[in-house]
């Protein structure tokens, strides 16, 4: 399994609890191997799939209209895993 696809997994579980719980975490990977995911993109469309089956995505809480709301450290974290993972992906296809 590739290592963007165990990042992948700690993201989701980011977004979808308050914080990191290793549970979800390893339930998250175990869906992944069950469905044979071992590469990111594989990953990536599983989680598409699943959150078309389930009719909506994981979004943040909505803002006050006026008020500006700034990143928790948690989406700092997941932007800056995401800048890895695209960092990554690139080194890999150049």
């Amino acid at each position: 399994m590739d290592e963007a696809v165990v990042i992948r997994a700690m993201e989701r579980a980011a977004l979808a609890a308050s914080g990191y719980r290793f549970t979800l975490i390893t339930k998250i990977l175990g869906d992944y191997l069950r469905s044979g995911a071992k590469t990111f993109e594989a990953a990536k469309a599983l989680d598409d799939a699943f959150e078309a089956r389930k009719g909506s995505s994981v979004t943040t809480a909505s803002v006050p209209s006026g008020r500006r709301q700034q990143p928790s450290r948690q989406q700092q974290n997941q932007s800056r895993l995401q800048q890895m993972l695209r960092e990554e992906e690139a080194r890999g296809k150049g």
